[in-house]
């Protein structure tokens, strides 16, 4: 292990400001303002494809005890389509019905009822301790205060957003890729080496004892086994046994206490059900497969949910294929009534613009496949180029074998 050890000495000795020099997009450039709608904002995130953009709104609107001096002040926050998609797809079970789309409500509704917490910190954070905060389901992204740039307390808006940075998994993601040679020792790993490292059975072991341990600690200790609230947070991701499907249960009353299984819906699984399943168990994809012989049917993908508008919001009450299914028909009329309005007409400069950022959004993904015999670095090849967050691990019969996620990835460099 003396050359993952040396790896770990490399990455040790870089900043999240290295990150943020390399990748990550200023934010004032994809900042949305509050006051636009939910589907606003997904078209947005669709167009710039992104599953997170920062907000930018008045504290005064939450608390109308402040006082005049702060009447102007901004604060960044962060929402994602996760947010969108949990407060879309329960608005019906806390809300009376109205004749008013969900989607045409202020993007400030998420805002305020999100859950997600977003990690607060400064350039000067070390990129390990990052990696390890990323890893971890209590953040999916960070909002950083660049130091020596501004002051991070400013109420002078545009100057507090040029002081500020979003750093996705993404962007470290392809800021390792840019030191790759100084990390080959692990990119030439295959992925069922990685497979091993993360979820070999020792691991396994040591995170049920840990969690026995906070039980005992906070006096939640069940006699009969550890409970699965405990089980859940500390370990999410492990060997697929579709044997053992979870499929039946939509919204157990208490987490599975197993999470070696990949949890998967079936073709008749209504979309808005497979998106609560999606929610509940905190993950970003579930695969569609045949209830009898467990083919691989198709994918629901949280970043699917940015191609919903109030003219197609219907689909999420349909089977999840026609939900798909529906979804690239809209995509595919857009792109055909973008493609026929610019013919058809002499278009000014916005409107070319327009036409250019429509044609721009990305088309639904197809699924990504791989097997055990990849590297590591093709994987984190194709996540940092194509976009991709995770890839299916097909055995040889081509059968699912496991899910390796950009969570792994990072994981496996915070668990050399």
């Amino acid at each position: 292990m003396d050359k993952f050890s040396e790896i770990k000495k490399v990455l040790s000795g870089y900043k999240l400001q290295d990150v943020i020099n390399h990748s990550t997009v200023p934010l004032g450039k994809i900042l949305i303002d509050v006051g636009i709608s939910i589907e606003e904002a997904l078209e947005f995130m669709n167009r710039q494809n992104l599953l997170s953009v920062p907000v930018y709104y008045s504290p005064e609107i939450n608390n109308q005890s402040k006082n005049n001096s702060d009447s102007n002040s901004k604060v960044v926050d962060i929402v994602s389509v996760n947010d969108i998609c949990s407060y879309v797809v329960n608005h019906n079970l806390t809300n009376t019905p109205s004749k008013e789309s969900v989607l045409q409500l202020p993007i400030q509704r998420v805002v305020e009822a999100k859950k997600t917490i977003i990690g607060k910190t400064t350039s000067d954070m070390p990129l390990m301790e990052i990696i390890s905060e990323l890893v971890q389901d209590r953040y999916t992204f960070a909002l950083v205060d660049i130091v020596g740039k501004g002051d991070s307390t400013s109420s002078g808006g545009d100057e507090d957003i040029n002081s500020k940075a979003m750093v996705k998994r993404h962007d470290i993601l392809s800021f390792l890729n840019s030191i790759n040679h100084e990390l080959q020792a692990a990119l030439d790993l295959s992925v069922g080496e990685v497979m091993e490292i993360l979820f070999a059975k020792n691991n396994y072991n040591w995170v049920v004892n840990r969690a026995l341990k906070e039980e005992i600690n906070d006096g939640s200790h069940d006699p009969n086994g550890i409970s699965g609230f405990k089980l859940s947070n500390a370990f999410k991701r492990s060997y697929t046994n579709l044997n053992n499907p979870c499929h039946n249960t939509t919204l157990p009353s208490d987490p599975p206490r197993r999470f070696q299984d990949i949890i998967y819906i079936v073709p008749t699984t209504l979309a808005i059900e497979g998106y609560k399943m999606l929610l509940y168990n905190d993950i970003g994809t579930l695969p569609v497969l045949d209830p009898v012989s467990k083919g691989f049917i198709a994918e629901l993908e949280i970043s699917h949910f940015r191609y919903l508008s109030s003219s197609n919001s219907g689909l999420l009450g349909k089977p999840v294929l026609a939900f798909i299914s529906g979804l690239r028909n809209t995509y595919l009329q857009r792109q055909s009534v973008a493609q026929k309005v610019f013919l058809g007409m002499s278009p000014t400069n916005s409107t070319l613009v327009s036409l250019r950022e429509s044609s721009m959004a990305p088309s639904i993904k197809p699924p990504w496949f791989c097997n055990k015999s990849f590297t590591l670095n093709q994987i984190m090849f194709g996540m940092i180029n194509s976009g991709y967050r995770q890839t299916f691990v097909l055995d040889k019969n081509n059968n699912i074998e496991g899910l390796l996620s950009i969570i792994d990835v990072l994981d496996l460099f915070n668990k050399l």
